[in-house]
């Protein structure tokens, strides 16, 4: 029996946005590591108002001027977006030669590739029902886009680790912009199904403008359905917990923990275990992408009770006094740790993309891109004391354990029923 993927990767256009998602999620990754780590040698800890500032922007463009976006189509939106995000991430290359990188400078860029990030992601799932053509193959689709991301995060820690070898750190953010170009090529090659803007919603109620019903639309949907609104909650509950004990929490704890000097350390270090949390995501998300029976909301909490644990299992890493068994113990918690996630971010996705369509699904997809940016934009801010004062195993272990409690809530009290 063929894989449910096989049909879906005949078709060219699907192949395209594929490739190009290759190249996108490619360069966030190398972005996302290349300037953090950057950020950190110039100001340590508050390296996480890197982060923040960029979810602070991610949430406020999407509440806002993002909802223009419907007014063009997704594959101008595609094309347009990674062109703009190419040359922006020269920026810090152009300064690092001229005038100097401060923290204030890694700032301002974050800020200006998030615009362009929460103009993108929406119109990307929003588009998956329009590419899949029916019902049935949302789930395979969705889960497809979602593996190369997963994808993403085992190859560019990976390839920044590498990089890192051979060139100048600055110059990771050199080859992130090729990505972006090349993404921007593969999302040329879209056929008409995305030429055409998404489909208008009718404003709720007569008397509110135009303006007013793009910017609360997705929220009263939320405020409407039960399990929706439990289950993006939930997502932003523990994206805190993410940001913290991953993203921010593993170069923390690598930079705090073990020794600056040697072929296993820093950067290096960095990218093997965010590289084996990659491959533990892409492992779970080409599982899901294979289910042809569609998880119900309290089960696919389950992972993350499992991403919760091993988040938590992370922090036993220092406790070895050798880097290289340290660094062992953390991408065996790391791997672990990522399989939970695709298990709920699917089911999620396709949860939206089946009972919501064109600009009302957007809507929500924005709404929800708001509100997981709120949540990363605090775990950001939190990190900037948390780890300074009470270090970075310590707060590792801490949301490790509070994101595996939201798991185990959510197998328990998750609605099951559409309102």
């Amino acid at each position: 029996m063929a894989h449910p993927v096989a049909p879906l990767i005949r078709d060219r256009s699907i192949r395209s946005v594929w490739a190009g998602l290759s190249g996108s999620y490619s360069g966030d990754e190398l972005y996302r590591i290349g300037l953090v780590w950057i950020a950190i040698e110039l100001a340590g800890a508050s390296a996480a108002w890197v982060p923040a500032a960029q979810n602070a922007t991610v949430m406020l463009i999407s509440l806002t001027v993002a909802g223009f976006a419907d007014r063009f189509s997704p594959k101008t939106i595609m094309v347009g977006s990674s062109i703009c995000r190419a040359l922006i991430v020269l920026v810090p290359v152009v300064l690092y030669f001229t005038m100097g990188l401060t923290l204030a400078s890694l700032i301002g860029v974050a800020v200006a590739l998030a615009i362009f990030r929460a103009i993108f992601d929406p119109v990307l799932f929003a588009s998956v029902p329009r590419l899949a053509e029916a019902p049935e193959r949302i789930q395979t689709l969705t889960g497809l886009f979602d593996t190369m991301a997963r994808l993403a995060r085992l190859v560019g820690p990976l390839l920044a680790s590498l990089l890192s070898l051979v060139l100048p750190t600055i110059h990771i953010l050199s080859v992130n912009a090729l990505a972006y170009l090349g993404a921007a090529f593969a999302f040329s090659r879209v056929d008409d199904r995305l030429k055409e803007p998404p489909a208008p919603f009718r404003p709720i109620g007569a008397a509110q403008t135009r303006i007013l019903d793009r910017l609360l639309r997705g929220f009263r949907i939320v405020q409407r359905t039960p399990d929706i609104r439990f289950v993006l909650c939930s997502n932003a509950a523990v994206l805190i917990g993410w940001v913290l004990g991953i993203s921010l929490g593993v170069p923390m704890l690598v930079a705090q923990h073990l020794p600056a000097e040697g072929t296993f350390t820093g950067l290096v270090a960095v990218g093997m275990v965010l590289g084996t949390y990659g491959l533990g995501d892409l492992f779970a998300s080409v599982i899901v992408t294979s289910l042809k029976v569609r998880i119900r909301p309290r089960r696919m909490f389950i992972g993350y009770l499992a991403s919760g644990l091993g988040i938590a299992a992370i922090s036993a890493g220092v406790l070895s006094g050798e880097p290289l068994i340290s660094i062992g113990l953390m991408m065996a918690a790391a791997f672990c740790s990522a399989l939970g996630g695709p298990f709920f971010f699917v089911p999620m996705m396709t949860l939206l993309q089946t009972r919501l369509t064109g600009a009302d699904l957007t809507s929500v997809l924005r709404f929800r891109l708001a509100l997981i940016s709120a949540a990363l934009m605090t775990g950001a801010a939190v990190g900037t004391w948390t780890f300074a004062a009470n270090g970075a195993a310590l707060t590792i272990l801490v949301v490790g354990l509070g994101n595996a409690a939201v798991g185990l809530y959510g197998m328990l009290r998750c609605p099951e029923t559409p309102a």
